[in-house]
């Protein structure tokens, strides 16, 4: 039986729609295709791309340590880390020398140096030196240098600004440091890493530190990972050599300081 002539007409019109979505769905996939082939395509939005890097080395999270090269792709969390001449970029964000930063929310976080007294995890000058520039081994004026000359006082009749005696300071009492009891052991494949919880106000994330040999682990120079959760207290060193291993954890708070510290935990070789 022939179906109707109206319903005969109405074929052209359907076809023609339905010809047309599946040509806009193929354009999509080939532009699609196109971007993840141009490396323009980032699968997670924390996800991030190196497009420049010169004398520079990453940690990815399990702790295994690579070197930085053009186009290699960056999860949360990773450490980018650069030497002395190096430098990292990402987007329109770069990494200058002797620096570290975590990829964070797709972008780098730098992390710093830290210049408060307290506990800071072998980062800034150390102890200064006995006897100071200009002095002898006795402490006294070095030969061949003229010693400063003694204040001499106004002549008579001379104006002199006056000046309100100087007010008592008020000591101010420095907070205790804070130690993060840290345990290390190796594991089949990993070393295995539990300290504790930060107790104290305005933290931004702890960072775990490594070394080779026998020198302590630095902060930010020897940082492998970083996490900004305070309940997050254990990692799994995946990436760990089978060399001896000296780890330490630092607590920073929401101005990138460190507020706490970890000892020093030896880890035997492999």
């Amino acid at each position: 039986m022939e179906p109707p002539r109206a319903l005969r007409r109405d074929r052209g019109p359907a076809r023609g729609r339905w010809a047309l979505a599946a040509g806009a769905a193929v354009a999509a996939l080939v532009a699609l295709l196109a971007l993840v082939l141009a490396g323009r395509f980032t699968p997670s939005p924390s996800q991030v791309r190196l497009a420049d890097a010169v004398d520079a080395q990453f940690v990815g999270p399990g702790g295994k340590v690579e070197t930085a090269r053009a186009g290699a792709a960056l999860p949360e969390g990773t450490v980018i880390r650069t030497g002395p001449s190096g430098r990292a970029t990402v987007g329109d964000e770069t990494l200058g020398p002797d620096s570290a930063a975590v990829v964070s929310g797709g972008h780098l976080r730098p992390l710093q140096a830290s210049a408060r007294p307290g506990p800071s995890a072998g980062v800034g000058p150390g102890p200064q030196a006995a006897g100071s520039a200009g002095q002898g081994r006795r402490g006294g004026p070095k030969p061949g240098r003229a010693s400063a000359a003694a204040p001499q006082s106004p002549p008579a009749g001379a104006l002199t600004p006056t000046s309100k005696p100087a007010q008592p300071v008020e000591p101010q009492a420095r907070p205790a440091p804070v130690t993060l009891r840290l345990t290390a052991a190796r594991r089949p494949g990993a070393v295995a890493l539990e300290w504790s919880r930060y107790p104290g106000p305005a933290f931004s994330g702890y960072a775990v530190l490594r070394v080779s040999g026998t020198s302590g682990p630095r902060y930010p120079r020897n940082a492998i990972r970083f996490t900004g959760d305070v309940a997050d207290t254990t990692f799994s060193d995946r990436g760990a050599p089978s060399s001896p291993l000296r780890y330490r954890v630092v607590a920073l708070d929401d101005q990138g300081q460190v507020v706490a510290a970890s000892a020093v935990v030896t880890v035997s070789p492999a």
